[in-house]
């Protein structure tokens, strides 16, 4: 069986023209050939769905059947022609079989993208800055890793020093690489990311070097890129045992570019995190009572004490042992064993 529409050379020649099968040698070709026969998907798919709609199969029968037929229609090696059925929309197995207006592309009919020349393609260096600052803050974020580095970098260093890819699989790495290198596709333009050498942790991930005398172009830009301050900020090690609990919110001491502070608003308590990070600043905020995260102001160029100034002269200021992953905050909220802290401190 295949997913073509029609019987494949190959099968007829072996049909018909006189060979031996190394693995029955002693035996006449043409009783082994008389043996084989094709079948297209798509015809296996016609056969168990017309049993199906005439109720020739009991009921465990009829449950395989649309195990089947679901997998056929899902994977593009059959046309859906059975009657829709509630069942089709009660389980998502079965959702390839829901009546769709798509047309039909039969999966040995799709055409498979070979067209590789863009790798090769020499970049304008305008052009190539205009793509470089439109990229996404992840995307800026390793490539200044990169950068930083001189331009290659092991991948256990890029998987420990992103936050956003730490405890994540290389997939994620890949799938990164995978993003920047889509947008040079789309402008015809050589790769600025190269496949890199080596395997698993120490694997060299690197600028691409055929990018010739642009790679110092990239590697000069991807320097100066500000990068918001919780793409790049590792996390130091989680206290041990001996030292006090451990406590999933707690990753760092807080820095002189960071401050945290209470200001009431509306008669309600609020709590703000405000952070410094290489020429811009962002302020985060928190329901006082509950820690639940409330929102993020937008960043801004500068310092939080400059840029927040409101927020830093009607709050009153309060200096945490740890310093808690803003990132996760945004999701869980701060934890009770830091909201007790606070009060003590600024009563």
């Amino acid at each position: 069986m295949s997913p073509d529409t029609s019987e494949p050379d190959v099968i007829a020649r072996l049909r018909t023209v006189p060979h031996k099968f190394p693995a029955n040698a002693d035996v006449d070709w043409r009783k082994i050939s008389a043996c084989l026969f094709w079948s297209s998907w798509g015809l296996i798919g016609n056969v168990v769905a017309d049993s199906y709609s005439a109720d020739s199969l009991d009921r465990v029968e009829r449950k395989f059947a649309l195990d089947l037929l679901a997998y056929l229609c899902g994977k593009r090696l059959w046309k859906n022609t059975l009657t829709d059925e509630p069942v089709f929309y009660e389980d998502e197995l079965y959702r390839s079989l829901r009546k769709t207006d798509s047309a039909f592309i039969p999966y040995a009919s799709g055409k498979t993208e070979r067209y590789q020349a863009w790798r090769t393609k020499p970049w304008q260096e305008e052009k190539l800055r205009e793509y470089l600052n439109g990229l996404r803050p992840e995307d800026k974020a390793l490539l200044k890793l990169l950068a930083d580095a001189d331009g290659a970098l092991q991948q256990r260093n890029i998987m420990q020093q992103l936050p956003f890819l730490k405890g994540r699989t290389s997939g994620s790495l890949r799938s990164l690489k995978s993003h920047v290198n889509a947008g040079c596709k789309q402008l015809d333009c050589a790769h600025i990311l190269s496949e890199g050498s080596g395997s698993g942790d120490y694997r060299i991930h690197e600028i691409n070097r055929n990018l010739g005398e642009l790679r110092r172009v990239v590697v000069e830009i991807a320097k100066q890129f500000e990068i918001p301050w919780h793409l790049l900020e590792k996390g130091a090690p989680e206290r041990s045992a001996a030292n006090g609990p451990k406590s999933a919110n707690r990753i760092r001491r807080l820095g002189s570019g960071r401050a945290w502070f209470v200001t009431e608003k509306n008669g309600r308590q609020i709590i703000a995190a405000l952070v410094d990070a290489k020429g811009s600043c962002s302020c985060q905020l928190y329901d006082a009572s509950t820690g639940r995260f409330l929102r993020k102001l937008p960043n801004a160029r500068g310092s939080f004490r400059d840029a927040f100034a409101t927020v830093v002269k009607e709050g009153k200021e309060f200096h945490p042992a740890f310093q808690p992953d803003l990132v996760s905050t945004e999701k869980v909220g701060l934890s009770e064993e830091f909201l007790r802290a606070i009060p003590s401190q600024t009563n």
